[in-house]
């Protein structure tokens, strides 16, 4: 069962992030820390512990950000393709979405949604890279888990990353068309995925 949060992040354009006690929200923000990102925010999601929450930016980059005391918080780089194998140049990509682990007991897992078609698994807690789906030419533009963590629904489609230029190819290529996807979220791979659970529209 889903338990409401009592805990609430606001992250504001002047480079603040509010966190705020739903119990005691009329008293303003108990915490306010500074948004440490260089691109936009794209999402925010508070760990089932309430020791801290997810934020990801246009920048390729995640960021997460305790508040109790004596637990240091970091950022990495979430979405990027390596381009040149001899300069070791990346490509960033937007990081469009993004999901929580609800068990505490699995609190350190967190996912990601990337602009180049990617969903990414990571574990917090070791600071790690966990899985990767590939979902090909197609930007991931949402995400989330369930209530219990098991299933995985991610939708796929153009995120207007690139502009309005490349509108045209998603509206006409039939491959390139959105469709949504639930899968379990429990698989364990490195290479080439499984096919998902079961999905609407578009490849599956």
């Amino acid at each position: 069962r889903h338990t409401p949060s009592l805990m609430q992040v606001v992250i504001l354009s002047t480079n603040k992030i509010l966190v705020y006690n739903l119990m005691n929200v009329q008293n303003g923000p108990q915490m306010e820390k500074k948004y440490e990102l260089s691109g936009h925010a794209t999402c925010v999601k508070i760990f089932a512990d309430l020791e801290g929450f997810l934020y990801c930016s246009t920048d390729g980059k995640a960021r997460v950000e305790y508040t109790k005391p004596g637990r240091m918080s970091f950022a990495f780089k979430a979405h990027r393709i390596q381009t040149s194998t001899t300069n070791k140049y990346y490509e960033a990509y937007m990081v469009n979405d993004c999901a929580v682990h609800p068990n505490q007991a699995q609190g350190g897992i967190i996912v990601t949604a990337g602009s180049e078609g990617r969903v990414r698994f990571w574990d917090k807690d070791v600071r790690s890279g966990r899985r990767i789906l590939e979902r090909g030419r197609v930007p991931i533009s949402a995400l989330d888990l369930n209530h219990d963590g098991t299933l995985l629904a991610y939708a796929a489609s153009y995120d207007w990353s690139k502009g309005s230029g490349e509108a045209g190819m998603y509206a006409n290529d039939p491959q390139l068309k959105p469709a949504i996807m639930v899968r379990d979220s429990n698989w364990e791979t490195r290479g080439p995925t499984p096919a998902p659970t079961f999905g609407w529209g578009g490849r599956r």
